[in-house]
């Protein structure tokens, strides 16, 4: 009983989480993502993120906006979802009407682990302001796509999030309010009299086996992402450092490197030795950490990425773990 009570909540929570996504997810590009069709751009993928941004905590300032009827709000936005392509614009009436209307049963047990009966829990119908100030926890649709030999970010839609509590204070957990800086424009350049609030870099992980067939949009050539990028540096159209020297690389030097030291096969004759180099591969390369300038123009209710650079990891020999090996910087 204690499981299937715990079930219950799980199934609460998920619903209010997603509370417009019972259509059936496309394998189709959306609004939102149908740029990614261009000739121009190589690869493209979905990596949605949290954040938690510490110079503006966008996540109580977007509620806050909301709440003022400031800005343009929607129903919390799934990806690839047919809700994608008609987004409904809701204020604060009719969101805590639809957001507050679920209700469940939870089982009651003894301290013997016995049912006893049951008991009916509904979300707290006021929102909890306080609360809300202290959740600093902003959901972010992102799209990395790569175009014009640089990795770019696309932030198609933010969803701000509260935590769900019934009425006697019990957790339930945290779930997406609403979707906001609805963007459907992945060249979006700020206007010189807009209000941009600059807010922190922040670093990356991903893992190239993350980028699961739901989340990757697009792939030319069969390259993945790393042989994408890999295409240009060997062109010399970005520029590249050895993490370990902190020298700068030409493409030739791209070309020719190696973790392994090169060997000199023995002769009879200094002019007979030769050196046999290895020169690594794209596909040694298994973690990528992308380094991102975030700034919210205030303005126009949008939230922007740019990325200056990124860093290639994989194993040196005799290493269990990956290191960082190659700077990538975006000209």
């Amino acid at each position: 009983m204690r499981f299937a009570g715990l079930f219950i909540l799980s199934m609460f929570v998920h619903s209010i989480a997603s509370a417009q996504t019972e259509d059936e997810q496309l394998p189709t590009p959306t609004q939102f993502d149908t740029f990614i069709n261009r000739q121009d751009i190589e690869y493209a993928f979905y990596a949605d993120d949290t954040i938690r941004f510490n110079k503006l905590n966008l996540n109580y300032f977007l509620i806050k906006k909301m709440h003022r009827l400031e800005i343009l709000s929607a129903f919390p936005i799934k990806r690839r979802s047919t809700y994608a392509n008609r987004v409904d614009t809701i204020n604060i009436k009719n969101i805590v009407d639809i957001f507050y209307k679920f209700t469940c049963t939870l089982p009651m047990i003894d301290s013997f682990g016995n049912p006893i009966g049951t008991t009916d829990l509904e979300p707290e119908k006021t929102f909890n302001d306080k609360d809300s100030s202290t959740q600093n926890r902003l959901n972010i649709a992102q799209i990395y796509y790569f175009e014009n030999n640089k990795l770019k970010s696309h932030i198609p839609w933010v969803s701000p999030t509260v935590t769900i509590t019934t009425n006697s204070e019990i957790f339930l957990g945290i779930a997406d309010y609403f979707s906001t800086c609805i963007n459907l424009n992945p060249g979006f350049i700020s206007s010189s009299n807009d209000e941009i609030i600059n807010l922190e870099s922040t670093k990356r992980r991903i893992t190239l086996d993350s980028i699961f067939k739901f989340n990757k949009l697009k792939e030319l050539y069969g390259r993945n992402l790393v042989e994408t990028i890999w295409s240009g540096l060997i062109e010399g159209k970005n520029e590249a450092y050895d993490i370990k020297t902190g020298k700068k690389l030409s493409a030739y030097q791209v070309m020719k490197y190696s973790l392994i030291p090169p060997k000199i096969t023995p002769a009879y004759s200094y002019y007979l030795a030769d050196t046999i180099y290895h020169p690594i591969t794209p596909s040694i390369f298994k973690e990528i950490e992308i380094l991102q300038n975030w700034s919210y123009n205030v303005t126009q209710n949008i939230l922007t990425s740019t990325i200056p650079e990124i860093i290639l990891y994989a194993k040196r020999e005799n290493e269990n773990e990956v290191s960082p090996i190659i700077k990538v910087i975006f000209k």
